[in-house]
């Protein structure tokens, strides 16, 4: 199971805005087999914009609240 899920809203450690889960992926990062990428998507001046990050640049802002129990 990874840290992150989708719907669970993230920030980089270092800074910046809010961002929301969009989907992780474990094959993005091809040198780094141990990263897996979290893609975020975040709002700024009305435009949308999705990022990948590695896990470990990411931080927990609050985890999504689920309604129904997910079968992983």
């Amino acid at each position: 199971m990874h840290q992150f899920n989708e719907g669970d809203i993230v920030r980089v450690k270092c800074g910046g805005p809010d961002m929301t889960v969009v989907c992780v992926d474990d094959n993005f990062f091809a040198r780094e087999e141990t990263a897996l990428a979290v893609f975020c998507v975040y709002e700024k001046d009305h435009f949308l914009f999705e990022q990948a990050y590695p896990e470990y640049a990411l931080d927990i802002v609050r985890y999504e609240r689920r309604r129904y129990t997910r079968e992983d």
